[in-house]
């Protein structure tokens, strides 16, 4: 009985096969899809960087100020902020301090200790009187980012006139953003630029005591 079945199959199975060769036409499938489009469009970032006029918020806000003044014993109000702007891809953020004729050892201020990290650049050649940091946190797109610890600028009353130069001094920041689809990491996306001139988005903010 299996061996009869098994014949039976076979028969049929011929039978289907010599039928299309010799019954008639055979209809070949065709079919297409629907069109795949892919419309691209540039990456941006966009930063800047600025301060209120006034130092706390108030008068507007400005890139750069020169109505400051060191006294002895009084702190200099001064906030500023870098902010990413809408529109913009996420990045990585930087702020080089630059320091002229600063009187360090009565002058003091530092960057928030949560939110800015001192790094070593490499493939940058770093001048005298420059610090480079980069935002630990994650750069919120229209959220500025204060620098200063406490908006503020410290100074001693220790102070004299001895310890100012006669040239005035001079503190600039500068932002910087990079696209972190380049790196990991803030410290990995920095090295992998060639130099700082590579970066397009700079901005300097000078103030002149």
């Amino acid at each position: 009985m299996k061996q009869k079945k098994g014949f039976i199959a076979l028969v049929l199975a011929l039978t289907l096969v010599v039928g299309a060769g010799i019954g008639g036409t055979v209809a070949w499938l065709a079919t297409n899809t629907n069109n795949v489009v892919n419309t691209f469009t540039y990456g941006d970032i966009n930063i800047k960087l600025e301060e209120s006029a006034n130092g706390d918020g108030n008068g507007g806000m400005v890139q750069s100020r020169d109505d400051l003044k060191i006294v002895p014993g009084v702190n200099v109000k001064k906030d500023p902020q870098i902010t990413v702007q809408p529109g913009s891809e996420d990045c990585w953020l930087y702020v080089k301090v630059t320091e002229e004729n600063w009187p360090k050892a009565h002058v003091t201020y530092s960057l928030v200790s949560d939110d800015w990290e001192e790094f070593h650049p490499t493939n940058t050649t770093v001048q005298s009187g420059e610090q480079y940091y980069f935002y630990t946190g994650t750069a919120e797109v229209g959220t500025a980012i204060h620098l200063l610890t406490n908006d503020e600028i410290v100074v001693s009353k220790e102070l004299t006139k001895a310890d100012v130069s006669s040239t005035q001094p001079k503190l600039t920041f500068t932002g910087y953003a990079i696209q972190k689809s380049v790196a990991g990491d803030a410290q990995a996306a920095w090295d992998a630029v060639n130099t700082s001139a590579d970066l397009s988005n700079v901005f300097d903010k000078s103030d002149n005591f």
